[in-house]
């Protein structure tokens, strides 16, 4: 049975009704293997993996590719997996090209790397020998974040790849606790902040979205009664 935040869904249905749409999905996904209370990027250094994937960091989303250039700085593990070149590539420790519409398989050949349990991803997928390195050193790593974007992607295709990316983190034990966890690079700058997005799908949202526009602040009062 499928389980929804209702704040979330209220927080939701305020956007949507001040215009704020995305094309980016995996909120449902933010909210049970996000980033652990107390995560600091500041304090990310030795010891810590950052996956970087589907995401030109320094265009979509620049306050995270600041901070993640500060950790690699510091000697953070910084991974990059895109299909072309981004300016994050200067400071990866580990760098993966892969092709077009293969995104989430290339994720999950990274957990194919560290046990071989997909074996049907199909001959496009990437070798999980070709990852081998970046899984390990994923898996290995004390603390790990990945970040996602929607790079070539639309709607299905970012599911997608946030479910492996949230099957990466918790095949390795990387959820759950500060500096740990899975963070989206939303297309908008109003959605970048923990917990704003919800599945468009959810039947709360569904519900109080066609309420009449005369009723649009209704779903934020209750927001902010169910938040304090």
């Amino acid at each position: 049975m499928k389980t929804y935040s209702i704040s979330a869904s209220l927080l939701r249905v305020w956007e949507v009704r001040l215009g704020i749409y995305t094309t980016m999905a995996g909120g449902d996904l933010i909210a049970k293997v996000g980033v652990g209370r107390g995560t600091n990027f500041s304090a990310m250094g030795p010891g810590t993996a950052i996956l970087v994937v589907a995401c030109d960091l320094q265009e979509e989303a620049p306050i995270w590719w600041l901070r993640v250039k500060q950790a690699a700085d510091r000697g953070a593990s910084v991974m990059v997996l895109n299909p072309r070149p981004t300016k994050l590539d200067n400071h990866a420790t580990y760098l993966y090209r892969y092709a077009y519409g293969t995104e989430a398989a290339t994720v999950l050949a990274m957990i194919n790397a560290l046990s071989a349990k997909r074996p049907d991803l199909g001959e496009a997928a990437p070798s999980a020998r070709d990852l081998s390195d970046i899984a390990r050193a994923f898996a290995d790593a004390e603390n790990a974040v990945i970040i996602y974007g929607s790079e070539g992607l639309g709607l299905e295709g970012s599911q997608a790849l946030a479910q492996a990316c949230a099957n990466l983190l918790i095949a390795t034990n990387h959820i759950g606790r500060a500096n740990n966890g899975l963070i989206a690079a939303w297309q908008d700058g109003n959605t970048q902040a923990p917990g704003i997005w919800v599945c468009v799908q959810c039947p709360i949202c569904a519900w109080l979205s066609n309420l009449p526009a005369r009723y649009m602040w209704l779903p934020l009062i209750l927001w902010l009664t169910i938040q304090f």
